[in-house]
């Protein structure tokens, strides 16, 4: 994404993988092939107008699950491309 969705971000494709031949099980692949994701602190150094859009996760030590289960139900539903299994 180019920033956020709410500021007009949009997405853009910055690379494909293509694999020539059939893939295997590998310990090098487990130990060396690693895709680095930018961090979203760094996004928000560079953009702090950002950081509101940004999700915010909460310690589930600290969460009522009682509380909020009938919530996270319709959520599952609403985003889990598996929710017809429930």
């Amino acid at each position: 994404m180019t920033a956020p969705e709410e500021l007009g971000g949009k997405k853009v494709t910055i690379g494909n993988i293509v694999s020539t031949s059939e893939t295997t099980r590998s310990m090098w692949g487990d130990q060396h092939l690693y895709f680095r994701h930018q961090r979203a602190d760094e996004d928000i150094a560079m953009e702090p107008k950002w950081e509101q859009y940004y999700p915010k996760f909460v310690n589930p030590a600290k969460v009522d699950l009682a509380e909020v289960k009938d919530s996270l139900v319709e959520l599952a539903k609403e985003k889990c491309p598996f929710s017809f299994l429930w």
